[in-house]
């Protein structure tokens, strides 16, 4: 018996650490018709409000993935406000959007925080429309960054930021 309750006692802690490693984040639209939950329309994998020295070391992780030359003593440009900045206005406008608007947005960060370039990379895979790449460019120059920084002193960077696809369960059900 008491053999038996340890072993339970060890199968729930590893559910609980799993669980708490798997942590994603959501940001919410309308509520759903009949209900007082409201519907998830974009979810992350990082905190959406949190600045670089903020983030869990997994966070961190996932963010600096991109940059393939960056050491262990640099950082990569965030949003001093954390990502949400960026997403919710994509997600606002491009919500009932009737096409594909996820992809990749670069944007060139200044030693000051600000961004002076914002494009589309060059991959095909990872193009973005036009006029979705010219919307996020107005959003990402209004937005104050961390910058990059390389051997702990401010330097130039290019941000990287994979624009998820927004879950619209209305928009996807006239699809059909």
């Amino acid at each position: 018996m008491q053999k038996t309750l340890i072993f339970f006692f060890f199968i729930s802690i590893t559910l609980i650490v799993t669980t708490v490693e798997a942590r994603s984040y959501h940001l919410y639209g309308d509520k759903i018709q009949g209900t007082k939950f409201r519907q998830q329309i974009y979810t992350s994998p990082i905190s959406l409000s949190k600045r670089y020295a903020r983030l869990s070391d997994k966070e961190k992780q996932i963010v600096r993935e991109p940059y393939v030359n960056l050491s262990e003593s640099d950082d990569p440009p965030h949003p001093k406000k954390g990502i949400r900045t960026i997403i919710k206005p994509y997600v606002e406008k491009y919500r009932w959007y009737g096409r594909v608007t996820n992809g990749f947005l670069l944007a060139d960060i200044s030693i000051d925080g600000s961004a002076t370039n914002v494009r589309s990379p060059v991959d095909q895979d990872q193009w973005l429309p036009t006029d979705v790449v010219w919307f996020m460019s107005q959003v990402i120059s209004d937005i104050e960054f961390d910058p990059a920084l390389c051997s702990g002193t401010p330097c130039e960077m290019t941000f990287q930021i994979e624009l998820l696809p927004i879950i619209n369960t209305n928009r996807d059900m006239q699809k059909h």
